[in-house]
């Protein structure tokens, strides 16, 4: 005759688990994009900043100071996003190391990407910081990446 009772509805149960993953999805974007914000500020704001000074291309006047602290933060909750999406929906990743590994080759070749295009069309960085800021990817992205894989990994047991 029709379904039992006392047994939720299919769109019951698909709604009640969508929403449980984009709870997770939107927690583990949000500690992905403070991990992004605070790896920025230690790599580029700290420990490498007076590197990445020193190796300039011959543009001039191009960095903010200060820095647009708003804007980062926007741009640093993308990336924590952009690593939630992808390893929740596609890579199906959910384990700080997973997380940290995928994270690090992500980091890595987005870095090689943009860095030698920059390189290659503009005067913002010298050849010693386009073959280095790639390493500080792979560290932010294994940084962003681990953190978001636990993230979404929480209460799994992984």
């Amino acid at each position: 005759m029709g379904e039992p009772l006392h047994s939720p509805n299919k769109n019951q149960l698909t709604n009640e688990i969508g929403n449980k993953m984009n709870n997770r999805v939107l927690l583990a974007s949000l500690a992905g994009g403070i991990t992004a914000f605070l790896a920025g500020f230690v790599f580029y704001g700290l420990l490498l900043k007076g590197f990445f000074a020193a190796n300039t291309g011959a543009a001039t006047g191009v960095a903010k100071d200060p820095p647009d602290l708003l804007a980062i933060a926007v741009g640093s909750l993308a990336w924590g996003l952009f690593y939630a999406l992808v390893y929740d929906r596609w890579a199906r990743i959910a384990t700080l190391k997973q997380g940290a590994l995928h994270g690090a080759w992500t980091g890595l070749l987005l870095s090689v990407a943009w860095d030698f295009i920059s390189f290659g069309s503009s005067h913002t960085m010298n050849l010693t910081a386009t073959l280095t800021d790639p390493v500080v990817g792979a560290a932010m992205g294994a940084s962003i990446g681990g953190i978001v894989g636990w993230a979404l990994g929480f209460g799994d047991g992984k």
